[in-house]
């Protein structure tokens, strides 16, 4: 069958089955993205996808088209994202954002290189592999946000920005230490610092770009009459930012959420905002699902990787929440501040790729990658669950612009 023919075949069995346990997890009071990943771990080709064959052909085969529908669906959710936020909401806690990113990914990252270190991996090896525990799935916060009501609050919009500056400071991370092992050069406080200020410096270009630019082209193409010329122009531009960020050196979802708080600044936010809803829907499913087939469920045979496992991902559920909660407790109540430390904690697509790209430079050998895919697997699946809980117990606690029931902006929600 062609490779395309067949990709549309296994995104439709991947996005229905998605949606369907998804609203299982819901009559289970569990986030529904739970159901869409668990959909992708049944269906991965180590799984029944692989396992089951029709017609002399996999049930669902993960290709090149699969994952490049999926990385559309992605870069949709965060520029969903940005739309719902606009630029003002990083104005205003762009700066408390950052202490909370930077707490909530330097001492995870330092505990767990400690970690290795007592576990007796190589220096080189600990500093990649501990780069893995700073990481926060931005998609997998976004969306349990969206399930509990909570995008337009103080609480949401801190929680956030500091996982997209999260992602800066794992991208810089990655970046300074692959580059040092690979080209043999000594890390140096000096040399990370340069090098992470430069990754800062490009996102923060791109941002500046997209403000001045993007607004402005939206409406004038919806002052052309053309049906949808908005909309399109939009995701358009969507694209282009999201490919002007990977060009210099950053994550294409830093682009695509920068090109989404540009937009929330234009007149017509408001119909684009609608138009891409319709395109998360749908995409962001399939990527959500396509996150799970990346698991294989046969690396954790080993009891020596499955306690090492659990270990690392008792650490990364504690230290991280308690590393973000600790900077948001000086603006929130104490439960809030828990909560945003929960949702800082699932580490989502972004931990899987960082695994992946270090253990493609020979950095990481196959039990370290196991162990690392099984902590991004407990923490993807566990921390939502908990999060949706935790904000149960700190809806009712009073404090100053907390979130209301209906997850608006306002005063004490008493």
């Amino acid at each position: 069958m062609e490779p395309l023919l067949r990709a549309t075949v296994s995104i439709g069995i991947l996005v229905f089955t998605g949606k369907m346990l998804a609203g299982l997890m819901r009559s289970l009071r569990l986030p529904s993205i739970l159901g869409d990943l668990l959909a992708g771990i049944v269906l991965s080709p180590y799984a029944l996808g692989g396992g089951v064959v029709i017609f002399g052909e996999p049930l669902v085969v993960v290709n090149e088209y699969v994952r490049a529908f999926a990385e559309i669906g992605v870069i949709m959710l965060l520029f969903a994202a940005g739309i719902e936020m606009g630029l003002t909401s990083l104005r205003r806690t762009g700066t408390f954002a950052a202490l909370v990113a930077l707490s909530g990914g330097l001492i995870p990252y330092a505990a767990s290189f400690a970690i290795y270190r007592l576990m007796g991996e190589a220096t080189e090896s600990a500093l990649i592999a501990s780069t893995v525990f700073m990481a926060t799935g931005v998609a997998i916060t976004l969306e349990t946000l969206r399930e509990v009501g909570l995008i337009g609050s103080e609480v949401g919009e801190v929680l956030i920005n500091s996982a997209v500056m999260n992602d800066i400071l794992v991208l810089s991370a990655l970046g300074v230490t692959l580059g040092a092992v690979e080209s043999g050069v000594r890390l140096s406080l000096s040399y990370v610092v340069v090098r992470g200020a430069l990754f800062v410096g490009a996102w923060l270009l791109v941002l500046a770009a997209a403000t001045f630019l993007i607004p402005p082209i939206v409406d004038q193409a919806a002052r052309l009459g053309a049906r949808g010329a908005a909309e399109t122009v939009a995701v358009s531009l969507c694209f282009i930012t999201a490919a002007g960020a990977g060009a210099v050196g950053l994550s294409p979802l830093l682009g695509a959420y920068s090109a989404g708080l540009a937009v929330g600044e234009a007149r017509s936010e408001e119909d684009v905002g609608e138009f891409v809803e319709s395109l998360r829907l749908l995409f962001g499913s399939l990527f959500f699902t396509y996150v799970g087939t990346l698991v294989d469920p046969r690396l954790f045979l080993e009891s020596s990787v499955v306690s090492a496992t659990l270990l690392l991902s008792t650490v990364a559920l504690v230290v991280k929440t308690l590393a973000s909660a600790a900077p948001a407790a000086l603006r929130f109540p104490v439960r809030q501040a828990l909560s945003i430390g929960m949702g800082m904690v699932p580490m989502g697509d972004l931990g899987l790729v960082v695994a992946s790209m270090a253990m493609q430079t020979g950095a990481l050998g196959l039990r370290e990658y196991a162990e690392l895919v099984g902590v991004a697997a407990v923490t993807t699946f566990l921390a939502p669950a908990l999060f949706t809980r935790m904000c149960a117990y700190a809806r009712a606690e009073p404090g100053p612009r907390t979130w209301r029931s209906d997850g608006s902006r306002g005063g004490p929600a008493g």
